[in-house]
């Protein structure tokens, strides 16, 4: 697939490259060029394709929206895209560094990748009114998403999600802006130098919202970094967010939105990472383990009727 994805935008399909890893139905390849570092993304499904379109629109809103400084500097630039038969394919620049997961995280790690989210948030975020045209964009769109897994059944669970969200957000006041929407340590690349870790990218941008909750990549972030599964940990939330609003201000994490329901907030966070899970396979490729890790907790607790405390 390589050799004539590198033809269709005018490489030299000889070029040596080096195999990434990606947890979609993207490939996704490292061209060690000396000039400049490349990576090359070829979609292999519809969905793939429709993820590179994504992740090339929002990087160029992106960069069109920031001012040239250290901010904009952590977005790759999509240098070259073409097709390759049916295949869509992307050529960007490597950015530097490593991901942030290949290292032991530590607190120092954190502070600095949430430090570039805020500023990235800072940069494109305004005060608005959350209207029902943004409702259909975070609660709906996703949602549909999840009815298609119908070997979980959850129709009451989804209505009773939408109930939750839409009495936590209609006609809120919010600061509302762009947000990367999959903001977790492996996507994010650091320098760890001798004195402090410094973030050098941000990569993957396919679930990228331009008119998003910031709060979202936090917790996202948060979430990631707990050594419990993702279903697991959100049902904690729920069930005590006194406690959930406690355990982020003891891990430094400050929401930008603090007068939002957390449990809302918890909600949306897990609505749209696994909504975004299954938009970016065309084949139910996320498996038995990961539905009963990550998606059946929180129906299961929707369904039973459980209010947040």
């Amino acid at each position: 697939r390589i050799a004539p994805a590198l033809a269709a935008c005018g490489i030299e399909p000889t070029a040596e490259f080096v195999l990434l890893t990606s947890d979609s139905d993207t490939l996704v390849a490292a061209l060690p060029a000396p000039a400049q570092p490349l990576v090359i993304k070829i979609a292999t499904s519809g969905a793939a394709s429709a993820g590179l379109d994504r992740h090339a629109a929002a990087i160029a809103h992106l960069r069109s929206l920031l001012p040239d400084g250290p901010t904009r500097r952590l977005l790759p630039r999509v240098l070259r895209d073409g097709m390759a038969g049916r295949a869509r394919v992307l050529i960007e620049t490597r950015l530097p560094g490593a991901a942030a997961d290949a290292h032991l995280l530590d607190w120092r790690i954190g502070a600095a990748a949430l430090g570039a989210a805020r500023e990235l948030h800072q940069l494109t975020c305004v005060r608005t009114t959350i209207d029902a045209t943004l409702l259909t964009e975070w609660i709906d769109q996703p949602l549909r998403e999840l009815g298609r897994l119908r070997s979980l059944g959850g129709g009451c669970a989804l209505s009773r999600l939408r109930e939750i969200l839409s009495a936590g957000f209609d006609r809120r006041e919010a600061i509302v802006g762009a947000v990367h929407g999959d903001f977790w340590p492996g996507n994010v690349l650091v320098d760890r130098g001798l004195d402090s870790p410094v973030i050098t990218g941000i990569v993957d941008w396919e679930n990228a919202r331009c008119h998003g909750l910031p709060d979202t990549d936090l917790l996202h972030w948060w979430l990631a970094a707990q050594p419990a599964q993702l279903g697991a940990t959100v049902r904690r939330g729920l069930a005590d967010p006194h406690d959930l609003r406690a355990r982020l201000a003891d891990d430094g994490i400050e929401l930008p939105n603090p007068q939002l329901p957390i449990h809302s907030v918890l909600l949306l966070t897990w609505l749209w990472h696994v909504a975004a899970g299954l938009n970016r396979t065309s084949a139910d490729h996320l498996g038995q383990v990961w539905l009963a890790r990550n998606v059946r907790p929180i129906l299961s607790h929707l369904a039973s009727g459980s209010s947040p405390r």
